[in-house]
């Protein structure tokens, strides 16, 4: 009886572990002050638990998780502002609805984190799409990633 019950909760993780991915490989764009990469770009999961609670998309949609890698090249600070970076989905521009530390832990980021200079990061960005609506491009002040087009779709 007592592996019956641990099985349930170990189906349930393992399940909501699963995702599309439409970003193996690293996309980047820059410019002269600083670098941007798209590291990987998944569907789900689409939950986030947090000390300060649990979040789920709202019925019909969906997290697509980006993580980014984010470098300045100045020699001096510099601040990133990672609420504007927009995913194009669909039709519609969309903030980023989660910004997390990237660790082995789930924590909310600061959204402008200041980079001294050299520095690199890596955050994961949810952004909430309907169900159906596959992710065209990311778009920052001066940059464009576009998301190429899953095989099989």
């Amino acid at each position: 009886m007592r592996y019956r019950a641990a099985a349930v909760p170990l189906c349930l993780i393992l399940a909501a572990g699963c995702s599309a991915t439409y970003v193996r490989e690293p996309l980047a764009v820059s410019t002269e002050a600083w670098e941007m990469t798209l590291v990987k770009l998944v569907a789900g999961p689409d939950q986030y638990w947090t000390a300060g609670g649990y979040r789920r998309p709202g019925e019909g949609k969906r997290y697509v998780w980006a993580t980014m890698r984010l470098r300045n090249g100045l020699k001096t600070p510099l601040v990133i502002r990672l609420d504007r970076i927009f995913m194009n989905a669909g039709g519609t521009r969309r903030r980023p609805c989660i910004i997390d530390a990237d660790c082995f832990i789930t924590v909310q980021a600061n959204p402008a984190p200041k980079l001294g200079p050299g520095e690199s990061i890596t955050r994961r960005l949810a952004y909430m799409l309907p169900r159906g609506v596959e992710p065209e491009r990311l778009t920052c002040e001066t940059g464009v990633i576009v998301i190429p087009a899953r095989a099989g779709r």
